[in-house]
């Protein structure tokens, strides 16, 4: 009789053992799901390739302004060409995973009836003093709505764009005809998305049985 209520005794004390144990890894918050992210365009990238700063980031021989006529964001890039124009941006350091192409997006006052723009990637660390992308006719814009243009990358630049560098400029050529207005840049895209987050994994319903606890094993 005494050794069953011996062994009895030890019974229910290793249970209760067990059940402070898995207590000890409960939490009363729903578990998340596991999160992975692909690296996308810093902040400093997005303000440049998205033209939200034109004035500071930019810079050209010609008058160059800032537009709230916008195919993204908040502001864009005015200039008025008058035949080759260049359009600078500062020193991008390294954008991680790009795309296979570079589009710019362009609005034009009025359809010109010639002209092209013309993307030229200068990093003088890869080698690049004149990387010229080629043109794309201005020609085939529709006034006053933007459209994309957009250029083909190489695969040996878009290899190199994956790799290390601080010095990455981008040079944007109007080579087009004075309209009376400006023309407008805008939204660069050249930089691969950041893969979004998956929503937490919501917590399971236990209607009418009370308060549940997720649990992680110890």
């Amino acid at each position: 009789m005494q050794g069953r209520y011996v062994t009895e005794t030890w019974r229910k004390a290793l249970m209760l053992s067990g059940a402070l144990a898995l207590l000890g890894g409960c939490s009363d918050e729903p578990r998340q799901a596991e999160t992975t992210s692909a690296q996308g365009l810093t902040s400093d990238h997005a303000l440049v390739l998205g033209f939200e700063r034109p004035t500071l980031d930019w810079s050209s021989s010609a008058t160059i302004a800032e537009s709230t006529t916008v195919s993204q964001g908040a502001k864009a890039l005015a200039v008025q060409p008058n035949g080759w124009t260049e359009i600078n941006s500062v020193a991008l350091s390294s954008l991680g995973s790009v795309k296979s192409t570079l589009s710019v997006d362009v609005r034009v006052p009025s359809r010109p009836s010639w002209g092209e723009l013309r993307v030229i990637l200068i990093a003088p660390s890869l080698g690049w003093y004149w990387n010229d992308l080629g043109g794309s006719s201005l020609a085939q814009l529709s006034p006053n709505a933007y459209g994309t243009l957009t250029f083909p990358l190489p695969a040996s630049v878009e290899n190199a764009l994956e790799g290390n560098y601080s010095d990455l400029r981008l040079k944007l050529v109007v080579n087009g005809p004075s309209l009376g207005g400006p023309y407008l840049l805008d939204n660069v895209q050249l930089v691969e998305a950041a893969s979004p987050n998956p929503a937490p994994t919501p917590a399971p319903s236990d209607s009418g049985r009370g308060d549940f606890a997720h649990c992680s094993a110890a």
